[in-house]
C-alpha cells in the first residue's frame, strides 16, 4: 500500500473515532437529562441507573479522547 493509501486510511479511522466520540458523548448527555427527569418524578432506581450509565459513558469517552493518537497509530 502507498504512503496515500495509508495516510487515507489513518485519517478515515481518525474521523471514525472522532464520530465515536461525539455520538457516545451525546448519548452521555441524553442519559444524564433521563437522570434528571426521573429524579425530579422522585423515581430514584431509574434515575440511579441513567446517571451511572452516564459515568460510565463519559469514562468510556474520556479515555478514548486520552488514547486517541495510540488507537489511530499515531505515536
Amino acid at each position: 500500500m502507498t504512503r496515500s493509501k495509508d495516510r487515507a486510511v489513518e485519517n478515515a479511522w481518525r474521523v471514525t473515532l472522532g464520530m465515536v466520540v461525539f455520538v457516545v458523548a451525546c448519548c452521555g448527555v441524553v442519559m444524564v437529562y433521563h437522570s434528571f427527569f426521573a429524579a425530579i418524578n422522585a423515581d430514584w432506581i431509574p434515575a440511579a441507573v441513567y446517571l451511572t450509565l452516564a459515568a460510565a459513558i463519559g469514562w468510556g469517552v474520556t479515555w478514548i479522547c486520552a488514547n486517541r493518537n495510540d488507537l489511530a497509530g499515531e505515536g
